[in-house]
């Protein structure tokens, strides 16, 4: 058996939520700005999991989880929050296989479109969604307002 069949993508469980923790807590790039350190909880992730307009899904390889991606869905779209995969388990096509899956979703909801934002410098991601053929929008910047009070 292949390496990629080893790989399943699947809805996420509620037994799901301590590796989906330590998995999105494990790549520093998750966060919006470099100086803003917040860690996901049991909570953020419970939250993503069982909220009505996501759908979570998690990539298990050998009963471990090994890679995630939220996605939000809307009346005619889908929004694609994250795709994130542990460092040992990337450029094997796990984001290949959740990007299918996805599509998958929008098809089976009969939606007009998945939409995403990727960093600059996410030159993965980048390659990636040239491959599968989606189209460059333009050019956003990311703010965020931190409540010192």
């Amino acid at each position: 058996m292949s390496r990629l069949m080893q790989y399943k993508i699947r809805k996420s469980k509620t037994k799901d939520i301590d590796q989906l923790v330590k998995l999105y807590n494990s790549d520093k790039t998750m966060k919006g700005f470099d100086s803003y350190v917040s860690l996901y909880s049991k909570e953020n992730i419970k939250e993503y999991a069982t909220n009505k307009h996501n759908l979570l899904l998690v990539c298990e390889y050998k009963d471990k989880v090994v890679g995630a991606c939220l996605i939000e869905i809307h009346a005619d779209y889908l929004f694609l929050h994250t795709i994130i995969v542990s460092k040992r388990h990337r450029r094997k096509g796990v984001g290949e296989m959740f990007m299918n899956r996805v599509k998958q979703e929008c098809v089976n909801r009969n939606l007009r479109s998945i939409e995403l934002f990727t960093e600059k410098a996410n030159n993965g991601m980048q390659s990636l969604l040239s491959k599968q053929n989606y189209l460059k929008g333009k050019e956003y910047y990311f703010y965020q307002f931190q409540n010192e009070g």
